[in-house]
Formats: C-alpha cells, structure tokens, sequence
C-alpha cells in the first residue's frame, strides 16, 4: 500500500536528503510513498535557503521551487492551526495540523518534538526512511546509488557515503555503501 508522507523543512533544506528523497520517488514511481508537504514549510525552507545564501542570486529559490513541483505529489492547505499537546514547539504544530488534515500515514522529519499522542501518522527521520525504502526497494535503492554515484565521482572531496553520513544517514550510508561495492564489482 502507497503511503502519503508530510516532508518538514529541515528534510527539505538538506540537499543531500531532498535529493535521496526525490530520487527514490521519482524510481519508486510512487508505488511505495507519495510526498506531500504545505506551503509554509517552502516558506520555511526558502527563508532558511536565503539566510544561508545571501548572496545568491534568484535562482536558488527558484530551482528549488521548480523541484518541488516536479517531485510533490500534493501541497496541502486548509488546515486548523493551534497548540497541540505533547509538541512543545511551537514552530512544529503547523507541520502536525497539516500531515492530520492531509491524513498523511508518516512524518518524515529531523525533529525530536513529535510525541504527541494526537498523531495519526508515523514519525521517521530520514536514515530510518531512506532504510525502509531500500529494503523494500532494493532495486530502486540502486539506480538511485548508481546515478549519485556519477554525480559525486565528479565532485572534488568528499563522497557520496560521506556526504550522507553528514547528512545525518549513517546507517543508510552503510546500505548505499553496500551497493556502491556492488556496482564496482558489476554485480
């Protein structure tokens, strides 16, 4: 069964995760999960993408919009807003109120703050995620490690398994290892 997942902005603003992410959906074709997020979370990761950047010119935000709408499935409005017991932090109940409304099955998100016992949904960061998808997606896990594979062989310093430890998948890191050992050996 296709799952429906509430993409947070600090999955969305970490390249490396966004990337893994709209790579495995796009070879997943959808058949295991669809992406959703809502118009505040982009608000949310373009700011972040500007502070971080600000000196880039209109195309970071830009490009980064153009991928959303290439890869989202759904931007959920509409919702309710308000406190929501057990999430302390404020910032996060927009993210709540909107995966309830959309009735996404999981939440996929570095934050630490989603306890409540209102959620409908499960809560993954992305090492479990990306985990998860590989084991039920093997084939899928590898095209997507052979394609960033290319794209990081041309890059100077550091590497595809690096690059996603830092990212926080360090186990996942370990599986994409796996497969890159396996296509250097043409198995």
């Amino acid at each position: 069964m296709t799952q429906l997942v509430f993409v947070d902005a600090n999955v969305l603003f970490s390249r490396t995760r966004r990337d893994w992410l709209f790579l495995l959906r796009r070879e997943t074709g959808g058949s295991l999960f669809r992406l959703c997020t809502s118009v505040e979370v982009l608000h949310e990761v373009g700011a972040r993408l500007r502070n971080a950047n600000p000196a880039a010119d209109s195309s970071l935000i830009g490009q980064f919009h153009e991928r959303v709408d290439r890869f989202l499935d759904h931007m959920v409005a509409g919702y309710p807003g308000g406190p929501v017991e057990g999430i302390e932090d404020h910032d996060d109940w927009h993210v709540h109120h909107a995966a309830m409304h959309c009735r996404a099955d999981a939440l996929l998100t570095e934050g630490q703050g989603f306890l409540s016992a209102e959620t409908g949904y499960e809560v993954y960061d992305c090492d479990e995620f990306f985990q998860e998808v590989a084991w039920l997606a093997p084939n899928a896990t590898r095209e997507v490690t052979r394609f960033q594979a290319a794209y990081w062989a041309a890059r100077a310093g550091s590497q595809l398994p690096d690059a996603l430890r830092a990212a926080g998948c360090p186990r996942f890191a370990e599986v994409v290892l796996g497969h890159l050992r396996g296509l250097a050996r043409g198995t």
